[in-house]
């Protein structure tokens, strides 16, 4: 049996969350690495206009210990590009950690899903495998990461149908990373856009590239902010 991965709960409480925003940590950092993000997402969507959108973010826990932190899984040595595919365990675990904190929301939250850099390839695999389960995820961010035409066309075919009838796709990347190729992103959004038109929803990509490396870097927290609100609205 599947157990769930130890992770970080901030914000609303998951009985009263209206969004529910799970944010994977990069390769052997802090597990709370993105909990100032998180908390700067919380804060911007109670401030919507239209009374506020109370959200729970959750941030997992890679299993294994790495450098001065945690990490995901074993990935190819220095120097390999992308894209890395997450285990299918790890992916499962990811899907039930998902399952459980959804099934103890009194209704069922809009999901958003995301990560940093080898967080967003773990959430990626996610996001499709919770497709097959019948979990519809609103959105999907992706914080200097490769983007995985499959997995996005896979999540759009398994989407339950609905008034949204397209998956929002946030996108940051720095000009100068030389960890992943700004050339890779467009490329990857590019066949991605191709891939989903044939599913049952497309996909929406909002994307912002800044003058930086492989970090969140300036601008990306408020033109992810908007974003998260027009989602959520």
């Amino acid at each position: 049996m599947d157990w769930p991965l130890n992770a970080l709960h901030l914000g609303a409480s998951l009985h009263s969350a209206d969004v529910l925003l799970v944010l994977l940590h990069g390769k052997g950092v802090p597990a709370d690495d993105l909990a100032g993000l998180a908390d700067h997402l919380i804060a911007a969507l109670s401030h919507q206009s239209d009374g506020g959108v109370r959200a729970a973010a959750l941030l997992p826990e890679g299993p294994i210990a790495e450098s001065f932190g945690r990490g995901w899984f074993a990935v190819p040595p220095e120097g390999t590009l992308y894209p890395w595919e997450p285990p299918a365990a790890l992916v499962q675990r990811l899907v039930v950690t998902v399952k459980v904190a959804a099934g103890r929301c009194q209704r069922q939250p809009l999901l958003v899903l995301g990560g940093f850099s080898l967080g967003s390839a773990v959430a990626g695999a996610g996001l499709a495998a919770l497709g097959r389960e019948g979990i519809a995820a609103a959105g999907f961010v992706v914080l200097s990461g490769f983007v995985n035409p499959h997995a996005l066309a896979v999540a759009t075919d398994y989407c339950l149908p609905g008034k949204r009838r397209e998956l929002q796709v946030f996108v940051s990347h720095g000009t100068c990373d030389n960890v992943i190729p700004e050339d890779m992103v467009h490329d990857g959004i590019q066949v991605a856009s191709e891939a989903c038109k044939a599913g049952l929803r497309g996909i929406s990509v909002t994307s912002h590239f800044h003058a930086g490396g492989h970090e969140v870097g300036d601008g990306t927290v408020e033109v992810l902010s908007e974003w998260l609100r027009g989602v959520a609205a």
